[in-house]
């Protein structure tokens, strides 16, 4: 219990330091645009909003969703948070 716990944090806190850009001047839709584009990056910033309910509606389904085209394109956090949303 005492690993998982200690996973969730050190993953929280990556993710945290690693979300703000994608809302640097991008809004929601501009960040879903890229994702559709193909960007990793923005793939798991999609997940991540949609996991946390950043600008959208809480919705694990579609967090997974991006999570797992995100993780797809070698994204190392967002195969964290697909293991996340599993426990």
């Amino acid at each position: 219990m005492k690993l998982k716990t200690l996973l969730l944090a050190l993953l929280l806190s990556i993710s945290l330091s690693v979300s703000a850009d994608c809302y640097d001047g991008d809004d929601f839709n501009d960040c879903l645009n890229k994702a559709q584009q193909g960007s990793a990056y923005s793939q798991y910033l999609v997940g991540y909003s949609y996991h946390i309910g950043r600008g959208v509606s809480k919705d694990f389904n579609k967090a997974a969703y991006w999570y797992k085209k995100a993780a797809k394109n070698q994204n190392a956090v967002a195969q964290n948070h697909l293991v996340l949303l599993s426990i």
